[in-house]
């Protein structure tokens, strides 16, 4: 995993170990509350830099053109990210991304969706990938200190984990599919 979720996972389980070991419970339940919806957006971020900047790369070594590259960036890169996935408000969590490979012509939809069909561990790294991010979308346009996260800080570290590998399978498809 990547050196700042390392130092944050640190930060959350040195914090805990020090409240539970002071006795303060109630302490340790808001810590634990507030530091399990500060982590899930800190990697849904993660991933939206991790995709800007995957695609950005993918732009400056496909065109030849640094006027097309830099109206991309502009127009289709900076502040879209939120456009390329389906979120669902209501909690469902997308099946595929689809809506984002589309983005990039039928021909690689098709090829990168048929590889993720006929991979389950692909597949479940895929949907640890937009369960983050539908959690993420959840918690930025509801209220997010009202917000019921149920999952635990490990459950959040193992989808991480997993949204991670499933990054490095769509990057691994954007510089093999040129």
């Amino acid at each position: 995993m990547h050196p700042l979720f390392d130092a944050f996972i640190q930060d959350y389980r040195d914090i805990k170990a020090l409240l539970l070991k002071q006795s303060e419970l109630s302490f340790q339940t808001t810590v634990d509350a507030h530091f399990r919806k500060t982590f899930l957006i800190s990697c849904a971020s993660y991933h939206e830099t991790f995709i800007q900047n995957m695609l950005s790369a993918f732009l400056e070594r496909t065109s030849n053109d640094q006027r097309i590259t830099a109206f991309a960036k502009t127009k289709g890169i900076k502040r879209q990210y939120h456009t390329y996935f389906t979120w669902d408000n209501a909690g469902k969590i997308p099946n595929n991304i689809n809506s984002f490979l589309g983005l990039f012509g039928n021909n690689f939809k098709e090829n990168v969706a048929q590889e993720i069909a006929s991979n389950e561990d692909i597949k479940l790294k895929m949907k640890s990938f937009l369960e983050i991010g539908n959690l993420r979308n959840q918690m930025a346009h509801e209220n997010l200190l009202a917000f019921n996260l149920e999952k635990t800080f490990d459950e959040i570290i193992v989808l991480n984990q997993n949204a991670l590998e499933f990054l490095q399978f769509l990057q691994k498809n954007f510089e093999s599919n040129e």
